[in-house]
């Protein structure tokens, strides 16, 4: 049985500049054919991920936590310098661990933001210290594979060395992803070089001195050449047995934030996890028109009969009542977190909370428009779709000077959600809050079930509706 948690708030903010776009501006969007204010779910997701950071004592445990970085090679070494690994070959050893791993660097970092739990870095570390005396030998390697070729086939000196030259393991600084490919395939080497062995001509390939023949052609390689060389380009993004071993690491390490927020790793998709929540943008339930903060700036030194400022400009900003909502798969947050239900538990509080009391940081210093909700909603819905109830303001709201934006929106909030109820013939299970002092003691938004008297009350309800037992 599905099992969803929608929240839906109400966020009326004084003038603020929350999330600005590329020219400083604060975001915005045509809904309903008005403008209007707009915090991108981005936005939001990282401050309740910083909120994570802030109260995990009181939900989570930091190892239970994820970081999005480039400098997993910095952490690394940090790490495994707590575990006595010091010294030059550090570095070098921890880029043959990534090349293993199908991980490019640049400039010490890796290509795109990794999100990894902190237990997966943990992991990788403990992993790495285990094998370190067995990473960053390819000579070593190349050796190794050489005697097997050798004991393997018979012993001609010339058909090896040709072998050797067309798998590219003929010189004596092999690299670690050719020694990688060789390693990986070499049942499938032995297979070509025994199949075609008779047909393998030395001197096809090196002249009189045994040096390479230059300008050799496509058409003047013999099928064995020619079927090495597809190993190798197939193999070429192969990963070690090492690299297996640490890739198979990389299972989100219980990580709440990444359970839900979800991730993405490009060059291997395998370790992609699927959000358990999706969070919709923040839009105004009115329109908007942008307002603009022109400021100066005095330079306290310069000589009193000096007139005029010594900085000026402006910022852009506008105040809104937000509608916020958000809603999270049960099964697949406790499927992302490895069937850890009490962990489940612990990070779906921790994100209700966090929706409501976390916000963006942009600006804030300059406009402190530090305005919590006022009207939170928590429904549990069963083997149903999510219902974004945003359509409650595709027709902007507009007041008059003595009532409260907050409050009409609810309003609407409600009657849309019980309109839809009464459509699709379906029940609210849900609960909700307001503030008294906007919305008075006898406010009713009965299209999202009954009233509670705190937002402690209201996640303490949706908690024990997911957590019941056959549920």
């Amino acid at each position: 049985m599905k099992t969803i948690i929608e929240i839906h708030a109400l966020q009326n903010y004084a003038p603020s500049n929350l999330n600005r776009d590329d020219t400083g501006a604060p975001k915005d969007a045509l809904f309903g054919g008005t403008r209007r204010a707009r915090i991108s779910s981005q936005c939001q997701k990282h401050a309740v991920r910083k909120y994570f950071d802030e109260v995990s004592s009181d939900f989570i445990k930091s190892p239970h936590l994820a970081d999005r970085t480039k400098r997993l090679l910095s952490e690394l070494q940090r790490k495994l310098a707590e575990k006595g690994r010091e010294g030059e070959d550090v570095e070098e050893k921890l880029g043959m661990v990534f090349s293993s791993m199908g991980l490019k660097l640049k400039d010490n970092k890796t290509e795109y933001l990794l999100f990894l739990g902190r237990n997966e870095v943990d992991s990788l570390a403990s992993l790495i210290d285990e094998k370190w005396n067995e990473i960053g030998d390819p000579a070593a390697r190349l050796s190794a594979i050489r005697s097997k070729l050798k004991d393997n086939l018979s012993g001609d000196e010339g058909k090896l060395n040709v072998i050797q030259y067309v798998l590219k393991i003929s010189g004596d600084k092999p690299k670690e992803e050719g020694v990688v490919t060789v390693e990986n395939n070499f049942d499938d080497i032995l297979n070509i070089v025994n199949k075609h062995w008779d047909s393998i001509d030395p001197s096809k390939v090196f002249d009189d001195s045994g040096k390479p023949r230059k300008g050799r052609k496509k058409s003047d390689k013999g099928d064995w050449e020619l079927d090495l060389e597809k190993v190798l380009k197939d193999g070429k993004n192969e990963v070690s047995a090492l690299g297996e071993s640490l890739l198979a690491l990389l299972d989100g390490g219980k990580a709440v934030d990444l359970a839900l927020f979800g991730r993405m790793l490009a060059n291997m998709p395998e370790k992609n996890q699927y959000a358990s929540c999706q969070v919709a943008h923040a839009i105004s339930s009115h329109a908007v028109e942008r307002e603009f903060d022109f400021y100066t700036a005095m330079d306290h030194l310069k000589p009193e009969d000096t007139a005029g400022a010594d900085m000026m400009g402006t910022i852009e900003f506008n105040s809104a009542c937000f509608y916020r909502y958000a809603v999270i798969d049960w099964g697949k947050l406790v499927e992302n977190l490895q069937d850890d239900v009490d962990l489940a538990a612990k990070g779906l509080q921790a994100f209700l909370d966090g929706f409501v009391v976390a916000e963006p940081t942009g600006k804030q210093n300059s406009f402190a428009a530090h305005n919590a909700p006022e009207f939170v909603a928590v429904s549990v819905r069963r083997n149903t779709a999510p219902r974004n109830l945003a359509n409650a303001f595709e027709t902007a709201i507009r007041v008059n000077k003595t009532e409260s934006l907050t409050k009409e929106s609810a309003t609407r909030l409600s009657a849309k959600s019980a309109a839809l109820d009464k459509f699709y013939g379906t029940t609210c299970n849900a609960r909700y809050v307001v503030s008294e002092d906007t919305f008075g003691e006898r406010f009713d938004a009965k299209g999202l079930g009954k009233q509670e008297e705190s937002v402690a009350a209201v996640i303490a309800w949706a908690l024990s509706e997911v957590t019941k037992k056959g549920e």
